[in-house]
């Protein structure tokens, strides 16, 4: 699978090297709120042990499944303890 990032990505200063960082480390992956087909929102911590919420849209071009990353951004409060409760059990 080939990951794609968009432009709006690295607006809040992290980049690709985060986004495998939080895959690599233990993460939650909840569907889209808004009820997008496709679309995920990634809870995790990155390797310098910041919070990252990141948005990403699976899909496909042509006959190859991509991942395009929309947004990582630092973790809310509430997320971040939502996070913690679903990573400690």
């Amino acid at each position: 699978m080939r990951v794609l990032l968009a432009e709006s990505a690295c607006r809040h200063g992290y980049g690709a090297g985060d986004y495998l960082a939080v895959i690599r480390n233990p993460h939650v992956r909840i569907r889209s709120r808004r009820g997008l087909r496709g679309v995920y929102e990634l809870l995790g911590r990155n390797d310098g042990g910041n919070y990252l919420h990141i948005v990403i849209r699976i899909g496909w071009i042509g006959e190859e499944k991509v991942t395009i990353v929309f947004h990582i951004l630092r973790m809310s409060d509430a997320a971040r303890r939502y996070y913690l409760k679903r990573v400690r059990r």
